[in-house]
């Protein structure tokens, strides 16, 4: 890796632009999710409660160049208020939504583990399952791959090289970072070594 490359890459690791990125990509996905149209069989809304997101956006930098990538695990509770009155409740997950490994696939995994029968008849969530594994999934995955390109746009406006390094400039930078990294002062040194 050459200096220039090592400095964008201290400059960016871990800092304001990788937050920046961070952040947009969450807020960008959980838009796109809460605001899909996700019907039960009869036409009622599956409310997704809360959209947990973990995992991180980065910013490599790879020959001058940055790349922007993000690798999340996405899970929410979902609900469905059915006609009948009865509250069908579950979990949706998406165990891995990333580009590392280039482009966003479009067969990535919808998980459905689990449906409740705590406020609905045990037929009611037997019957909701397999629908929500292929009806409701693919209305995920289909937000989802909607939004990748939203994501690249985010990405290509956060990853904007840093302009104005000097190489100087980043060895000065360089040389600051390892000077604070060492301790101010010597509290170890015995009294017959101190200089006078």
């Amino acid at each position: 890796m050459d200096l220039a490359t090592m400095g964008m890459h201290l400059r960016m690791s871990g800092g304001s632009l990788e937050d920046r990125l961070d952040a947009a990509s969450r807020a960008i996905i959980r838009r796109a999710l809460t605001e899909a149209s996700l019907l039960a069989p009869e036409g009622e809304k599956v409310e997704l409660d809360e959209v947990d997101i973990k995992g991180e956006a980065i910013a490599h930098c790879r020959k001058g160049k940055v790349v922007p990538c993000f690798d999340y695990q996405i899970s929410m509770p979902m609900r469905i208020r059915l006609n009948t009155g009865e509250l069908v409740t579950g979990q949706i997950e998406v165990p891995e939504f990333t580009n590392s490994y280039g482009g966003v696939s479009d067969d990535f995994e919808v998980r459905v583990p689990f449906v409740r029968d705590w406020h609905c008849d045990p037929a009611t969530a037997k019957r909701m399952h397999p629908f929500l594994l292929k009806e409701t999934s693919t209305g995920i995955r289909n937000a989802l791959l909607s939004c990748v390109a939203d994501l690249e746009k985010a990405h290509e406006s956060a990853a904007v090289p840093p302009q104005g390094g000097t190489l100087s400039r980043l060895q000065e930078i360089a040389a600051l970072e390892s000077k604070l990294a060492q301790p101010p002062f010597n509290r170890g040194t015995p009294v017959e070594l101190r200089q006078m």
